[in-house]
């Protein structure tokens, strides 16, 4: 041969001489098949953090699951189906971005196709809520009920300040700037809660002891003043009027200071017949003052302390059930009256009227249904206009403060005063607030009492 023992891929001759040196030649080629021009890709996998995806090939087009979650950066290849006798060149190698991507595969013949494609995750979750919220306290369990924003718990025992988180719920790729097993106060709490996509939600944790007693701001100075006997309260935000049922006189006081203001006190109720004043409530103009003995609700000019007998409520205008009457609460268009159990009155209810017409309105009435499952004796009442508090009077078995909705008259527990007997107030009567905190007179100790709203 030409080439040795080597032959080529075409045209080769052998030439054979005997032995008399005649020669045989034999010319042939050697031919291969075309070089291939398949160039396709068949199976492409990825794995992201962990999970398997396989793409949908259709012709040049490749497809990945719309369902890989948000997060990740990168897809390792772990799968590369091709052609026979093909190749196949990533710009990134072994790994391809969240985003757009390129394989060239080229084929045996040198020919290529360009396979352009996407692997897109899930967009961020925008999800930030707390499902579920509950905190302990010396083995007991205490659930938060969510609305909105506002997460409002049972009132927790005096003495605790500090709660363990048992459970904090998020929604799914949420974080919250507290977590299970901290502990939290008791008051002043906000979690904030921060979705995939970083935006926030606060959350107002409502979680109160039964009574935040805050002496500082008890009224000391009523034995001094006379004021032996206090009932009921109201105040303008600069004085304090207190209810002295046994001298039948309404004691003025400095809110702030706590110091007497007699040339505001009201020296006219006995002459006018109130003998036995409980209740009082004032819009600023008028006082309206009520005897339960006569069972009349008086009225006098703020200005002069002269009675205004065009805006008292007589036992006519009342309702025959609310014989009983113990303290008032107006909004200036509704007047609501607090009734007591006595042998003529229907028990624990607080009856609505027109404060201007005195007409009843008995679909604004706190019934016994809402009022009387939790109230042993209604006393005093005081509202926000969101929330009723009724001073219930338990014959020093647990002397307490119920709260209930205006809107609804149902109960909300997370804003009650309890254990009032426990700092020594144990002969509640009058309420009232600045909405910041709670005054509650006690008839025994000549004294009024102050608690954090």
């Amino acid at each position: 041969t030409t080439t040795g023992n080597t032959l080529i891929i075409g045209s080769n001759t052998i030439v054979i001489t005997a032995q008399d040196a005649s020669t045989a030649t034999y010319t042939f080629n050697i031919s291969t098949l075309p070089a291939s021009s398949q160039k396709e890709l068949t199976e492409l996998i990825v794995s992201i953090s962990g999970n398997s995806y396989s793409a949908t090939i259709s012709g040049t087009s490749v497809t990945f699951p719309s369902n890989i979650p948000y997060g990740p950066t990168e897809a390792t290849i772990t799968t590369l189906g091709i052609s026979n006798f093909a190749t196949a060149d990533t710009t990134t190698g072994n790994t391809l971005i969240i985003g757009s991507n390129t394989i060239v595969v080229t084929a045996q013949d040198a020919s290529t196709a360009t396979y352009t494609f996407n692997i897109n995750t899930l967009p961020a979750s925008t999800q930030k809520d707390i499902t579920s919220f509950i905190v302990g306290a010396s083995g007991v369990n205490y659930t938060g009920t969510i609305s909105g924003t506002d997460i409002t718990f049972p009132l927790i025992p005096d003495g605790f300040t500090q709660v363990n988180i048992n459970t904090l719920s998020l929604s799914e790729f949420a974080s919250a700037n507290r977590s299970q097993g901290e502990n939290i106060a008791v008051s002043g709490q906000t979690i904030i809660v921060t979705a995939q996509d970083g935006s926030t939600k606060n959350y107002t944790i409502i979680l109160r002891n039964y009574s935040v007693y805050t002496p500082a701001n008890d009224f000391n100075t009523l034995t001094l003043s006379g004021n032996n006997a206090p009932y009921g309260i109201w105040s303008d935000g600069t004085t304090m009027w207190v209810v002295d049922r046994d001298d039948y006189k309404i004691y003025a006081y400095n809110l702030s200071t706590k110091a007497r203001d007699i040339d505001k006190d009201f020296n006219t109720l006995f002459a006018a017949g109130s003998d036995y004043p409980f209740g009082i409530w004032s819009d600023g103009t008028t006082m309206w003052v009520v005897d339960p003995i006569d069972v009349h609700i008086y009225a006098f000019r703020m200005s002069d302390k002269s009675r205004d007998t065009s805006k008292e409520f007589s036992s006519t205008d009342l309702d025959s059930a609310n014989s009983s009457p113990r303290d008032v609460w107006s909004d200036g268009t509704t007047l609501w009256v607090s009734n007591s159990p006595n042998a003529n009155s229907t028990g624990n209810k607080i009856f609505a009227y027109n404060l201007s017409t005195k007409a009843r309105d008995s679909g604004k009435d706190f019934n016994n249904n809402h009022v009387g499952l939790y109230n042993e004796r209604i006393l005093g009442i005081w509202s926000d206009g969101t929330t009723m508090w009724i001073v219930d009077h338990r014959g020093l078995a647990s002397e307490r403060i119920n709260a209930y909705k205006m809107s609804d008259k149902s109960r909300d527990s997370s804003k009650d005063l309890r254990t009032l007997d426990g700092v020594g107030n144990n002969h509640p009567f009058g309420i009232w607030s600045d909405n910041s905190t709670i005054w509650v007179t006690d008839w025994s100790d000549d004294k009024i009492y102050s608690y954090d709203y």
